[in-house]
């Protein structure tokens, strides 16, 4: 694995105990920021009974597009205006270094 690979999955996995474990500052569920805990961060358990695979899986794709987004915006405001980018297969982008 690549050095970039690795920190990419360690910012992945950030992320994902983030959602997992941190309530938003607010609660409008209309934000697209709003995120609520579904288990305790000192115990490991899961706060709402039911919590199921589907439930964890939202996070997880959560935490996916708020790494895209993050990536996307880095591109677009790093000064280089004639940078393209683009999706390949299931929406992966490359590599600044490739762009």
């Amino acid at each position: 694995m690549s050095e970039k690979t690795i920190l990419s999955a360690a910012k992945l996995k950030r992320e994902f105990v983030r959602l997992l474990t941190e309530d938003s500052p607010h609660r409008d569920a209309r934000r697209k920021d709003f995120n609520q805990t579904i288990f305790d961060v000192e115990k490991g358990f899961a706060v709402f009974n039911g919590t199921d695979m589907g439930i964890v899986m939202e996070k997880f794709n959560k935490a996916v597009a708020n790494l895209m987004r993050y990536h996307i915006s880095e591109v677009l405001f790093s000064g280089n205006d004639n940078r393209k980018f683009y999706t390949e297969g299931y929406g992966s982008l490359p590599d600044k270094e490739e762009i």
